[in-house]
């Protein structure tokens, strides 16, 4: 794994360890917990990409980064399988 791509997945566990800590909250703060999951999931989607070396624009839309990290896969699969390569 390239140090950039490392760097993503770290950012990616911040936002997920952030998640675990709001989910565990007395008073939970659902917006606070949304967010970490969207940025969760970006960052993990931007760690793929520069793994696989697909330039990526700054964007916070999960569905169209889905589609520039995976643009072969409708359901998950094919990126999922690739992914582990």
């Amino acid at each position: 794994m390239t140090p950039l791509t490392q760097e993503w997945v770290q950012k990616a566990e911040a936002d997920f360890a952030a998640m675990e800590w709001l989910r565990q909250a007395p008073d939970s703060l659902p917006d606070a917990l949304g967010f970490h999951a969207q940025q969760c999931v970006e960052k993990y989607l931007k760690a793929r990409a520069q793994h696989a070396g697909i330039a990526f624009p700054k964007t916070h839309d999960l569905e169209n980064s889905w589609r520039w990290c995976c643009p072969s896969s409708r359901d998950g699969r094919s990126c999922a399988r690739t992914s582990r390569s």
